[in-house]
């Protein structure tokens, strides 16, 4: 009968001691969930920042190009006016020399 209350006692104590580890557990299983809640909520901001600065990044390209094509076009229309300007300088010059003779 000592034997079956000290296991009974043994037994008892134990199951204390399993409740604690439950609790403790509980406890750190909450923890790990709002750790997780955070990361996520983390996460889905660093994501919509990401697609922010993928739709920018997109419109910094596209403006980039149409300065591109506004750049060739101008160094095109320099390049005409630069040739207009040496054929009126040769046919001045021709006028001049003409003039002269």
């Amino acid at each position: 009968m000592l034997q079956a209350e000290q296991t009974r006692l043994d037994i008892e104590s134990e199951k204390i001691t399993l409740n604690e580890k439950i609790k403790f557990l509980e406890i750190e299983k909450e923890k790990v969930e709002m750790e997780l809640g955070q990361v996520t909520r983390e996460r889905s901001d660093l994501s919509n920042q990401l697609s922010v600065l993928a739709r920018k990044k997109e419109t910094l390209n596209e403006e980039l190009m149409r300065l591109r094509q506004r750049l060739e076009q101008s160094n095109e229309m320099n390049a005409r006016i630069n040739r207009n300007l040496k054929d009126l300088v040769k046919d001045n010059e021709e006028k001049q020399v003409r003039m002269i003779t």
